[in-house]
């Protein structure tokens, strides 16, 4: 009998972990190209990842986003993100201006994204600029996908709890 419950105490212990483990934490790679609109370089192209907890608010975070790639000009500040709670939008770009805004004369970049943690996220703003005035990207034409990036710490998780059940049923 004491046995049993102390493998029920281990299971719903594994069972509590690996599901606080993915309850909020997304992680996806956006890739972008937009074309027209006076853009130079013409397509402007990029790929980023971010990794957010979807019931969190943030504010011009650096930390969890990475620029993969971009063939524009070099951002004048570090590449971030702002995600709201409230409308599931994630707005990404230099922090400069913050990772919601743009300003002109700068080298900055700023994309909107609608729906970011579900698996349908939708492009609704676009713009950037170069050193002069800022190009919206609504004159011009673009492409946008997602991917969502693996996450190791929940398959470490189960890993750990299947190694926990593993001990004690051998222990019996």
């Amino acid at each position: 009998m004491y046995s049993i419950a102390r493998g029920a105490l281990a299971l719903a212990a594994c069972l509590m972990f690996a599901t606080a483990a993915e309850a909020a934490l997304i992680s996806k790679t956006f890739t972008f190209s937009w074309t027209g609109g006076g853009l130079v370089p013409d397509p402007l192209e990029g790929r980023f990842t971010v990794t957010w907890d979807n019931s969190l608010n943030y504010t011009d975070q650096t930390s969890g986003i990475t620029l993969d790639s971009f063939n524009g000009a070099a951002l004048g500040s570090p590449f971030g993100f702002t995600y709201q709670t409230g409308g599931d939008s994630l707005l990404v770009g230099g922090t400069q201006g913050g990772a919601n805004a743009i300003n002109a004369a700068t080298n900055d970049l700023h994309l909107t994204i609608f729906a970011a943690s579900t698996s349908a996220p939708m492009l609704a703003a676009f713009a950037y600029a170069n050193g002069g005035p800022f190009l919206l990207g609504v004159s011009g034409t673009g492409t946008f996908t997602s991917v969502d990036a693996p996450e190791p710490a929940s398959i470490a998780l189960l890993g750990a709890g299947l190694i926990g059940l593993a001990r004690v049923r051998r222990r019996r």
